[in-house]
């Protein structure tokens, strides 16, 4: 394997690691639907006028706030439940795929592989698979712009996609990423790097506002949070204690163990980033139910970030070795995920459930 790799170009080991990431995404988590998608879908429909989504009444109008993929799949006219679902899907292929063919990625063959080891052993790949037609995908695709171009336009407009679709989320990671960013950034072009931040800074702002006054007009969302401490405390007390040793192992999966390898925990900006990891990994499950995800959406784009600048902060056989020993266990180690102190792994079974979750609620119709 070794020696048929050095025969590749950079270029071509990307794509086959890309290609590689979204086929061990399917075999260790197989492909499910996202359970409240008909919500989404309802706007979808109805997407020259959200505000009349049958379904987009309170609480579920919280899903309004993540209308991205949705309003793009009405537009695109994909309203019959079979190209939603598909529309999604490519949706999520593209997000796993879109790190290797990124330039800083694609030009060197050691990167791709940490990039690998960051995905595929990531709680990220395990989302997009087992809810592939939720509204994470969108997501993704920006942090990985933000974190990955060299385009400060590139970078700027992957943090207006990211918040725009998930602005909570979309400002709690452009928090953690922008301490890690600075570390990593080469100070012989501090003007340029300070445009990075200024641009991310004003794209999130952007996303944030545009968002907001789309669900005034749309007639407002309701609140995740206010919904959430709604219940009761005990509730939410025994899901954090519960679930918080498995909520820190899947906050990053594999990567934690290239985080602590002794050649990399001794750099500055991987103790930030591992002191930022556990604080969040501590702190958002208080707030939040869908524990995993939200942790991980929130640091993926300051992961990458380490992961990419990772062959000039660390001698040059340094990567080769976290390849030989980190690339075979994020291939086939699953990362289960935490929701609301309950431990999800759907398996194969989203294969065998998948016709009937594609399934409209009693009373309402699917198109097509």
């Amino acid at each position: 394997m070794r020696a048929w790799i050095s025969r590749r170009t950079p270029l071509q080991v990307a794509l086959l690691l890309g290609a590689l990431a979204a086929g061990v995404g399917v075999a260790k988590y197989g492909v499910g639907v996202f359970p409240p998608w008909v919500y989404l879908y309802d706007l979808s429909v109805n997407w020259q006028d959200p505000s009349s989504a049958p379904l987009m009444s309170p609480p579920a109008d919280y899903l309004q706030v993540n209308f991205v993929a949705a309003y793009a799949a009405g537009i695109l006219r994909l309203t019959s439940a079979q190209a939603y679902f598909l529309f999604h899907l490519c949706l999520a292929l593209a997000a796993i795929v879109l790190p290797f063919i990124m330039p800083a990625v694609r030009e060197s063959k050691a990167t791709s592989r940490i990039v690998f080891i960051v995905v595929a052993g990531g709680p990220v790949l395990a989302m997009l698979m087992m809810w592939a037609n939720g509204y994470d995908a969108v997501t993704v695709l920006g942090l990985v712009l933000a974190a990955c171009s060299r385009s400060l336009w590139l970078s700027a407009l992957g943090w207006f996609i990211a918040t725009l679709n998930h602005p909570p989320l979309g400002v709690i990671a452009f928090a953690v990423w922008l301490p890690v960013a600075y570390l990593t950034a080469s100070h012989r072009h501090i003007s340029r790097q300070a445009m990075r931040f200024i641009l991310a800074a004003a794209a999130v702002i952007a996303g944030y506002v545009i968002n907001a006054q789309l669900m005034s007009a749309w007639g407002g969302a309701t609140s995740r949070y206010t919904w959430f401490i709604g219940q009761a405390q005990s509730t939410i007390l025994d899901a954090y204690w519960s679930s918080m040793p498995m909520a820190i192992f899947s906050s990053i999966g594999i990567a934690w163990l290239v985080l602590l390898a002794p050649s990399i925990r001794r750099l500055r900006v991987a103790k930030v980033l591992i002191v930022e990891v556990v604080l969040i990994t501590l702190l958002e499950p208080l707030f939040i139910q869908d524990v995993s995800r939200a942790i991980a959406l929130s640091v993926v784009a300051a992961l990458l970030t380490i992961k990419v600048s990772l062959e000039r902060l660390v001698p040059p056989e340094t990567v080769p070795g976290l390849w030989r020993s980190y690339g075979i266990a994020a291939a086939i180690v699953p990362i289960p995920l935490v929701f609301s102190g309950a431990i999800t792994y759907t398996g194969w079974g989203g294969f065998q459930h998948l016709g009937h979750s594609l399934q409209a609620p009693p009373g309402y119709t699917l198109k097509g």
